[in-house]
């Protein structure tokens, strides 16, 4: 009989399970918060449609409070009201679900809620494009945007200096401008 903490396991048979377990966490995380982005979008599309009629009543902030109270209970804090109030916004500013997915696969839900306290089409449609070219994670952003109160200044700064925020080739750079220009 073999002893279980004796034998030997061949190092890269290890190393190659380790990296298989990884890297399907990793897919596993992605999915899952794919899915709760896709949820978040279809949650404010709905409030908005069916109980504010697209419109931002008086009547809907009571709504949206005693909804959320009943959520919060049901499902945890992800949807306080603060947050049911984001939901409601993103598919104000996302409209089209074919693209709230394509850029689900890449940005987090924390990445949305950076890109929905902007106040312009065009910094929004910067900013969701660097984290997705660049793969900024929202931390990022912060380090290099701690106030986000001139975001146009980025991008004009951007546009004159191309490594100066962290592109990490004139390629990519040279494809967010003709992005940009399309906007």
């Amino acid at each position: 009989m073999v002893d279980i903490k004796t034998a030997v396991v061949p190092k890269e048979l290890l190393q190659d399970l380790r990296h298989l377990i990884i890297e399907c966490r990793q897919d596993v995380a992605r999915t899952v918060n794919s899915s709760l982005v896709m949820l978040y979008w279809r949650v404010g599309q709905r409030i908005q449609k069916d109980i504010l009629k697209e419109k931002r009543a008086g009547y809907g902030e009571e709504i949206v409070k005693t909804l959320s109270a009943q959520l919060v209970d049901e499902f945890g804090n992800g949807f306080s009201r603060p947050n049911l109030f984001r939901m409601i916004r993103f598919p104000e500013i996302f409209p089209e679900e074919k693209i709230v997915s394509t850029l689900s696969r890449q940005l987090g839900w924390s990445h949305f809620v950076e890109i929905l306290s902007l106040k312009e089409d065009l910094q929004r449609d910067f900013y969701a494009e660097m984290c997705r070219m660049e793969g900024w994670s929202v931390l990022r952003r912060v380090h290099y945007f701690p106030k986000m109160t001139k975001p146009c200044a980025l991008f004009t700064r951007n546009l004159t200096e191309p490594h100066a925020q962290g592109f990490t080739c004139q390629k990519e750079y040279n494809q967010l401008l003709s992005i940009m220009s399309n906007f």
